[in-house]
């Protein structure tokens, strides 16, 4: 599938109605972070607003980060970026392994937000990390709020899949 219409960018992906823009493999490292983020942007910045490009940017960088941090160190991470032309939606989206405790705390956050409390998981992330107690859990709800994506969560065994989707 032609995601631009132009013949330039990706074959087409295993999801459905998705075209496959950029996607990498890799065992969790935090030498990935910035540049699958900067990749993801300089891909999206091709073909939309700067402002698109980061908010995609801000998706990867903080699903891989937590990809990294909270995964098993055993397991690659697997990093997508795609284009839903049914939708228009640009997907971000990362899997990896991690522990059972840690999914059920990723799919339980990921759900308050969707039910209204990305902002204030935002100010709850915040007043936590300012006092420097436990994880703030603020990366996603970044992700939510102020990238103004969607957040999508599946878990099957050990494995997580994160997806963040921008409407454009």
């Amino acid at each position: 599938m032609d995601p631009f219409g132009d013949g330039t960018l990706g074959p087409s992906s295993n999801r459905t109605n998705e075209s496959l823009l950029v996607r990498v493999l890799s065992l969790p490292n935090h030498k990935i972070i910035d540049p699958l983020r900067e990749l993801a942007t300089a891909v999206v910045q091709a073909r939309y607003t700067s402002i698109v490009a980061q908010h995609v940017g801000l998706a990867a960088n903080e699903l891989v980060e937590n990809a990294v941090l909270y995964g098993t160190l055993d397991a690659e991470v697997d990093f997508a970026l795609s284009f839903d032309p049914s939708v228009k939606h640009l997907c971000v989206r990362v899997a990896n392994s991690t522990l059972p405790s840690r999914a059920v705390v990723v799919k339980g956050l990921i759900e308050k937000m969707r039910s209204g409390g990305a902002r204030q998981a935002v100010e709850e992330g915040l007043r936590s990390a300012s006092r420097g107690v436990g994880r703030s859990q603020l990366g996603l709800a970044r992700v939510m709020y102020e990238a103004s994506m969607e957040l999508s969560v599946e878990v099957v065994a050990a494995r997580v899949t994160v997806t963040a989707r921008y409407r454009v």
